[in-house]
């Protein structure tokens, strides 16, 4: 089973703006290959893990704090059997009451024919309430390769045997609903994930191609009503599926699959949806809209999240995430499953070369300033410098970095805060404009004069209940806004100073 060494302290917290977490350290697993969430919990599957031998595969369960964002262990969830080479994990469907994973490589009446195991939540704990076999068992068929749960109907594919069984929870005892067998053929229909959403089923087809079939209300058959090419990974909601898509197939003769040198074009993030006379279009792109557009050179999509304002999107083979909000762009440097838990983003790392992490990012930690006056005066890299903060404005999660970019290299310098904003022209000779007024604090304590190195930027984490002011370090109020500045040397063309632009934050 599980060693909790493995899993080394009890508490991971979101570090400041897209530091990595890691939980395992396992060279044979892909601990963060699956994700799921339930109940303020995050659930990870670890299909490669050699528990109990070889292959078995394992799914642990953290729970999440809804204020800091902080992941604690809270159990390991494990078959009543475990066995070398099930692969154990692959596949997780949750909801607040029931948990489903599946073992698509486990022994039902043969060599791979799958099984899918069945938790249920008691006073906190996922608890085995049984185990799901196929209908149409065979051998190779890998029932549990994927799965989809809506509200009491479980979608699991069978795709060595091309089919996708459809049970049945509402009576407590999993009954068989539908049959749907691959309406192409030869496609390993639902290796690569399938979405059931009412009387839509969106299906994925190998390599790199879907299907997207409706339950026909009178006779109750499942109807093909769209077919699409270039299809990386699908989501569905009713008569909405949203699938990434490539414009580079998988070719066997000259890479590995999911190798990056697969992928010579780059795609997007597209919007299908059902019309009145059963047609589907593509009406939107949430992320790319052509080739080479938005999505970078030989990286494809590993997952997204979309909610009405924003947009999470998991770039392959880059080892990271852009978040998108409005025009603005924010990265984490992790690639993988995601999942969102109220201000705390889950991404699943599984491909890391150790094993697999998950990251554990803060959705509060990004950009927490406004620009206050904007400086005139380039410096000698003939450009003004920036500055931005990030971090989180509540003071009680004490969490702002202060970031000043374009400044020269190798030039030192420290930041200023104050209370009051009043532009002062060319204090004391300075080539630039003091943008703060009032009681001036300097942060000039040990470590805080630091030189802006070979990429003429410097980094600074503040202290809030330690800002400098004249008369002694102070500290953050809610309510208060304060403004921040940086100033440091230059040489433009004699030995001179400068400023950058300001910024003020308003804590809360």
């Amino acid at each position: 089973m599980y060693s909790l060494l493995a899993l080394a302290a009890p508490v991971f917290a979101p570090q400041a703006c897209g530091e990595f977490v890691s939980l395992n350290d396992l060279e044979s697993s892909l601990f963060g290959m699956v994700l799921a969430r339930a109940n303020g919990q995050i659930i990870v599957g670890d299909p490669n893990r050699d528990e109990p031998g070889a292959f078995g595969g394992g799914v642990t369960v953290w729970d999440v704090d809804p204020v800091s964002g902080d992941l604690t262990f809270a159990q390991v969830v494990a078959p009543p059997s475990p066995a070398a080479g099930m692969h154990f994990g692959s596949a997780l469907a949750a909801s607040s009451t029931d948990l489903f994973v599946g073992a698509p490589f486990a022994q039902q009446a043969g060599s791979q024919t799958g099984l899918v195991f069945h938790y249920q939540l008691v006073s906190g704990d996922w608890l085995y309430s049984g185990t799901l076999r196929s209908f149409q068992p065979g051998v190779a068929g890998q029932f549990g390769t994927s799965l989809s749960l809506d509200d009491q109907r479980l979608a699991v594919s069978q795709p060595g045997l091309g089919i996708v069984e459809i049970l049945d929870l509402s009576s407590g005892v999993p009954s068989l609903l539908d049959t749907v067998a691959d309406p192409v053929g030869g496609s390993e229909f639902g290796r690569g994930g399938l979405e059931l959403a009412g009387s839509t089923l969106a299906v994925k087809t190998s390599p790199f191609g879907a299907v997207v079939l409706n339950r026909e209300p009178i006779l109750g058959i499942w109807v093909m009503e769209a077919s699409i090419t270039g299809v990386q990974r699908l989501k569905a909601v009713a008569d909405r599926v949203e699938y990434s898509w490539t414009d580079s197939l998988y070719n066997p003769l000259t890479c590995i699959y999911y190798a990056p040198n697969c992928w010579e074009n780059s795609g997007g993030i597209r919007v299908l949806e059902r019309q009145v006379n059963g047609s589907w279009n593509v009406t939107s792109s949430l992320y790319g809209v052509s080739s080479r557009n938005d999505v970078p050179i030989n990286y494809s999509i590993d997952d997204w999240v979309s909610t009405p304002s924003e947009l999470f999107v998991a770039l392959a083979y880059s080892d990271r995430t852009v978040h998108r909000v409005g025009g603005t762009e924010f990265i984490y440097p992790a690639s993988g499953p995601i999942q969102l838990l109220a201000s705390t983003i889950v991404i699943g790392h599984p491909f890391n070369g150790a094993g697999g992490e998950v990251g554990v990012f803060d959705l509060d930690c990004e950009e927490v300033s406004n620009v206050g006056c904007t400086q005139t005066s380039a410096n000698s890299t003939g450009v003004v410098g920036t500055m931005l903060a990030i971090g989180s404005s509540v003071v009680t999660r004490n969490d702002v970095t202060l970031i000043a970019s374009d400044l020269p290299f190798f030039s030192f310098g420290f930041f200023l805060s104050s209370l009051g904003s009043q532009v002062t022209l060319n204090p004391g000779g300075s080539q630039g404009n003091l943008c703060l007024s009032g009681a001036i604090g300097r942060y000039v304590g040990a470590g805080q004069i630091m030189s802006s190195g070979a990429d003429g930027s410097i980094e600074l984490t503040i202290d809030l209940s330690a800002i400098p002011s004249p008369s002694g370090p102070v500290t953050a109020l809610a309510g208060e806004r304060r403004h921040f500045q940086l100033w440091h040397r230059d040489l433009n063309p004699g030995l001179t100073s400068n400023f950058t632009n300001s910024l003020s934050i308003l804590f809360e």
